[in-house]
């Protein structure tokens, strides 16, 4: 099992430059960040270069919070000169992407890219969640005895995650809160309150402000401080033997797109973890 941040270089790149000479490869590094200062490429220094793709297989596909980026590529590879004997099929450059959908054509609309797909997050999620030796965690499912009904984490609810915000008003409308939850106050990464979110639902939900304001937030697990990025490793063990289901709220929600992450494995892994019988 080749390691996720060495999946460009040990398995991408040897493969183009026997298949697809000539074909610069550009990706983002390390995993999952989206900005110009994290693209990198390969390329060959004795072949004429005619032809690029682009990995963009870590985030959800967003044309406009990714603009930057997608221009940078464009501009990096001005000076690609088509194939004469075939640049029709070569001239635009390629993009992965590991989402199918509307967001996905509307981006190939705009820049003309060659589309290919490759499903990053479960490559990831068996990298991350491989060799985990919890073994003396591991309960038969007939000595579990559950005390909630559910677990849901929940951290960034700011920028395209509005869907979260909406989750959690229902979560505590309905006096669902006693479950395993961790909710933010504050979105922790743009610092805003999640009242502040909620505002733009007013018109339709005329009482979600009021509801999120009313609320002890943050939220979090047994023995956190606040609430941690860890969707890429298994953790929160306890919490997930004492609940009949983990509720993920995925990176993305909203739109016509098929776009899954390591957040919907790692309740499977969990899942396994504590049903697997012990018996030979």
């Amino acid at each position: 099992m080749i390691r996720i941040d060495e999946l460009y270089d040990n398995t991408f790149w040897p493969w183009m430059q026997e298949h697809i000479p000539g074909t610069r490869m550009f990706y983002c590094d390390p995993p999952g960040h989206t900005s110009v200062n994290n693209l990198f490429n390969r390329g060959e220094d004795f072949v004429v270069e005619s032809d690029y793709i682009f990995l963009h297989d870590q985030e959800p596909v967003d044309i406009d919070l990714y603009k930057t980026l997608f221009d940078d590529v464009i501009i990096r590879n001005n000076d690609i000169q088509p194939n004469p004997e075939s640049w029709q099929e070569k001239a635009k450059g390629g993009i992965v992407v590991s989402e199918k959908g509307e967001y996905v054509d509307k981006l190939i609309n705009a820049y003309g890219w060659r589309l290919y797909h490759y499903f990053w997050h479960g490559w990831a999620a068996l990298d991350w969640y491989r060799g985990y030796d919890r073994t003396f965690l591991i309960k038969h499912a007939a000595d579990r005895n559950p005390t909630k009904t559910f677990m849901s984490p929940n951290r960034i609810v700011g920028g395209k995650r509005d869907h979260r915000v909406l989750f959690l008003y229902e979560v505590f409308k309905r006096g669902l809160q006693g479950n395993h939850i961790s909710a933010p106050r504050t979105c922790p990464v743009e610092q805003t309150d999640i009242t502040h979110i909620a505002s733009k639902y007013q018109d339709r939900i005329p009482d979600i402000a009021r509801v999120l304001s009313t609320e002890e937030l943050p939220i979090t697990f047994a023995n956190e401080d606040t609430q941690k990025m860890s969707s890429c490793w298994l953790d929160n063990f306890e919490a997930a033997a004492d609940s009949m289901f983990y509720v993920p709220t995925e990176t993305v929600y909203f739109g016509k797109r098929l776009h899954l992450t390591e957040k919907t494995f790692k309740p499977i892994a969990l899942n396994a973890i504590y049903t697997c019988s012990t018996s030979t």
